[in-house]
């Protein structure tokens, strides 16, 4: 398997095995940029564990093999060379008993015009494979404001569980179930 990185004409593949099953990690960096307001230091705004790139916040974030686990971040406050503003995002995995299993410098680069006062989405997913061991899992994050130079840290969570026991039902349950004996 392979990481692939993008941004502009920036693109990197990485080779990336996690726990001797293979992973993907697929970085989408489109230079989407926020309007907020500005205030003095850098920092992260909103951090998403979601399903889809800029998606709606998991509440419970569990996952199953085959999913995508989004990653959507949002920092501000950031310095700019001239209009350029200049945001790198580095992250670790860790599996469920705290062994680092992944570790990928500047795996998000943003680099582009951005105003003052806007903030930047920087979103990365992790594909799990078939395969991935259950439990919980820690996803430490750095943003580096590569202009200042200040550095703000993130820890988020997820869990994975087989696979049988995420799949969603649709609708409701029929009436009068067809597996009961009378």
């Amino acid at each position: 398997m392979e990481v692939s990185t993008s941004q502009g004409k920036l693109k990197k593949k990485l080779p990336l095995v996690v726990g001797g099953c293979a992973a993907l990690v697929v970085v989408a960096a489109l230079g989407w940029v926020f309007f907020g307001s500005p205030a003095s230091k850098f920092d992260l705004k909103e951090l998403r564990i979601s399903r889809t790139q800029n998606g709606p916040a998991v509440e419970n974030p569990v996952f199953a093999p085959r999913e995508q686990i989004w990653l959507n971040a949002w920092v501000g406050n950031f310095s700019r060379e001239g209009e350029i503003a200049h945001v790198v995002q580095d992250l670790q995995l860790f599996d469920p008993v705290g062994k680092q299993i992944m570790n990928r410098e500047a795996i998000v680069e943003f680099r582009d015009v951005a105003r003052a006062d806007d903030e930047i989405l920087l979103p990365v997913y992790v594909a799990i494979p078939e395969g991935f061991p259950i439990g919980e899992y820690k996803a430490r994050m750095v943003f580096t404001d590569r202009v200042s130079g200040k550095t703000v840290k993130k820890e988020a969570f997820f869990t994975i569980q087989a696979e049988t026991a995420q799949v969603p039902k649709e609708g409701p349950e029929p009436a009068g179930g067809g597996t009961e004996k009378k």
